[in-house]
């Protein structure tokens, strides 16, 4: 279509304004965004009030993460909002404005706090740490850290490491991402509907709902499938959005209810945010289906504001648009930013995980004062730009300066993963002897039984090592703690001439029972059952000369015959049963079964503990009690009783009576609090050679 042609139509595109003409537009009874809405700034406050409470650990907020899907429900709102005003006001949509004006509202006060976090984790954060913060840095400063964090809470590997202290930039990837495609598909299905002479806001009213519909079916069905990834995923929230958007496109018309009506839906939307702040917990399967209370309470209360000229303290709209809520929800984007890495630098400050409720509220405090500040400095001369910036309320000197605050937020986290991988490569000794890898390589020192074969997958992917086309077959099962007697066990099999097939499964060691979900802890963990049933048919088909057994002997929590969520104490001796349930299958079937006692736990993570102390690396070692050295007679006795053969290589691992030490002969023994490094458990394949040849031999 020509240009005449696209004006004769009644559609005029201005690719040098990026402007898009969309003359003449229904309007609807009442513009949805032709006043100020005070009660927003009070629904931000609340949101960001309940997601820091919740990350401080504070009492009766364990539900504060809705407070991020207020959030969306009020950007979807005001965004579209403006959208779609501007189109009624002008008859145009301006793209490159529109963008100019995301960078000028968001971009400042990101980059501030990113920039911040380098020098903190600079300070703070061990070299070895350093690369996957720089990492998260450069995606969170080109909003796509929430696909990264998704990523990385389903990799079994990643379960356990630190948070993030940018872990909170999740949510701006997923409105920024939105905010891609949203402008760009309003613009075409209004043109659509300009082409066929349809009303345009019945058409996009009848749009946003399909895709807060389809949107909504996703996150259902994904949050069960892999709620990690549907609590990160950016269409698996989008419905949230679209549901602020179709309050923005149709919310007006709630200002025709009765007054009473309206205060009335707005009470009942505050209840069910509240809530929602206070009777759900990290337990509950969300987002999914659940989402759905705080999401439709935060339309309730924009719909109940709809109109509201002045109000009575008897209405919601009173509360939310008082002076300290509207302060309070002036800062909440700042407030958002600031206080989660402060909290982990925090922690990271005391040397400890996580921060007990009084220094986290002093945290928390901090940060506000720090979010005070960066409005008044940042934030709004950024955003409403005068004298010398004034400059910035032109798009493209906006569009430039967005730029240039990408590439500084990119190229800070680049730096600090290069910097760290050079810290990674020098050498390093300890108390004179040179290592044999630095503590930041015996962290990542995992050995090839990785990627395919590390995971519920690992089964089915014919993972064999050692002498690949052997007669005899030495099986290697279990969960992240057959992954550490890799080494030893590879070692064993080259020097036997066998083959080695591996197995593992983070979290899931092959015992006949029912855990809890990693990822959920009052869901079953289907994946872990269908791993545990899959591997022993796998033996029973192969029939393997040896099979070995391999399990953390931690914390887990088993379901009994009835169905009850055990605590760790009695899953402990259910799974040892459990265990010996799938021996006896294996025996009976004629196999040979050997199980290996587990490893120590260590307080901390050892690689960072050596970085610390590499004058004074005794203070890494651990000294056995009830919780480093966890109590192992009930498995032992349950799978001895089974006919398998236990292997107690505790002294070959920890040869010191009492404790074990976290390096020996140059090397880093562990990669983090009780995983051999590959290295290491490579030393002990002699040894371990040896009992598994006796076990094969015998009778």
């Amino acid at each position: 279509m020509n240009q005449s042609e696209a004006n004769a139509g009644g559609i005029a595109v201005r690719p040098a304004e990026s402007t898009i003409d969309l003359r003449p537009f229904d309007r609807p009874a009442e513009p949805s965004h032709g006043r100020f809405r005070g009660d927003v700034e009070g629904l931000r406050a609340l949101a960001v009030v309940s997601v820091v409470l919740y990350h401080a650990g504070a009492p009766f907020f364990t539900g504060g993460f809705v407070g991020v899907d207020v959030f969306f429900v009020l950007s979807g709102f005001l965004i579209t909002g403006l959208l779609v005003s501007e189109i009624r006001r002008t008859g145009r949509v301006s793209i490159s404005n529109f963008y100019a004006r995301r960078v000028r509202r968001i971009l400042p006060a990101a980059t501030t706090v990113l920039l911040a976090s380098v020098a903190m984790t600079y300070l703070l954060i061990p070299a070895l740490d350093r690369a996957s913060i720089g990492w998260d840095i450069v995606t969170a400063g080109l909003f796509s850290s929430n696909w990264r964090f998704a990523a990385q809470a389903t990799e079994y590997s990643m379960i356990d490491q630190m948070p993030s202290p940018v872990l909170n930039y999740w949510s701006l990837g997923v409105e920024e991402q939105f905010y891609v495609v949203w402008p760009l598909l309003l613009v075409v299905v209004a043109l659509f509907a300009t082409r066929f002479g349809w009303p345009r806001t019945k058409v996009l009213v009848g749009a946003v709902g399909a895709v807060a519909a389809v949107s909504l079916y996703w996150s259902v069905g994904l949050t069960h499938d892999n709620q990690p990834m549907a609590f990160f995923s950016t269409p698996a929230r989008a419905w949230e959005l679209a549901a602020g958007a179709l309050v923005a496109l149709v919310g007006s018309r709630a200002a025709r209810l009765p007054r009473v009506m309206r205060a009335i839906v707005g009470w009942a939307g505050l209840a069910m945010i509240v809530v929602a702040v206070i009777a759900y917990n990290d337990d509950v399967l969300f987002p999914g289906t659940a989402a759905l209370l705080p999401v439709l309470g935060t339309v309730a209360v924009l719909l109940a504001g709809a109109g509201v000229a002045g109000a009575a303290i008897w209405e919601p709209y009173q509360w939310l648009a008082s002076g300290p809520t509207r302060f309070v929800g002036r800062v909440s984007y700042s407030w958002y930013l600031w206080h989660w890495p402060l909290l982990i630098f925090g922690a990271a400050a005391l040397g400890v995980a996580r921060l007990e409720l009084r220094p986290a509220l002093v945290v928390v405090v901090l940060s506000f004062g720090l979010s005070v500040v960066t409005l008044k400095l940042i934030e709004n001369p950024l955003r409403h730009p005068t004298s010398v910036i004034s400059g910035l309320r032109r798009t493209r000197p906006a569009l430039v300066f967005g730029m240039v605050l990408t590439l500084i937020s990119v190229g800070a986290g680049m730096s600090m993963v290069s910097q760290s991988e050079a810290e990674a490569s020098r050498s390093v000794s300890v108390g004179g002897i040179e290592l044999v890898m630095s503590p930041a390589k015996a962290a990542k020192d995992l050995g090839p039984a990785t990627g395919r074969c590390y995971g519920p997958e690992s089964v089915d992917n014919d993972c064999y090592f050692a002498k690949t086309d052997s007669a005899t077959t030495v099986a290697l099962i279990g969960d992240s703690h057959a992954q550490e007697w890799f080494g030893a066990t590879e070692g064993a099999a080259k020097a036997a001439g066998w083959r080695l097939s591996f197995a593992s499964m983070p979290g899931c060691p092959i015992a006949d029972v029912t855990l809890a979900d990693r990822f959920n802890a009052n869901a079953r963990w289907a994946d872990c059952v269908t791993y545990q049933q899959t591997v022993v048919h796998r033996m029973l088909a192969d029939r393997p000369a040896l099979v070995v057994f391999a399990a953390r002997n931690g914390s887990q929590r088993a379901y009994d015959a009835d169905g009850t969520l055990l605590e760790p104490g009695p899953s402990k001796k259910l799974i040892a049963e459990g265990t010996a349930s799938n021996v006896r299958q294996l025996r009976a079937a004629g196999l040979k079964v050997v199980v290996l006692r587990d490893t120590p736990l260590f307080p901390s993570d050892v690689p960072a503990c050596v970085t610390k102390n590499l004058n004074t690396v005794r203070n890494c070692d651990v000294r056995f009690n009830d919780k480093s050295l966890p109590e192992t007679d009930s498995l032992k006795t349950a799978v001895e009783a089974a006919g398998a053969v236990w292997i107690d290589g505790l002294s070959w691992v920890c040869p010191e009576p009492g404790s074990c030490t976290a390096v020996d002969k140059g090397m880093v023994k562990f990669r983090d609090t009780d995983h051999m490094t590959y290295t290491f458990s490579k030393t002990l394949s002699g040894r371990l050679g040896a009992e598994l040849n006796r076990a094969i031999s015998a009778r």
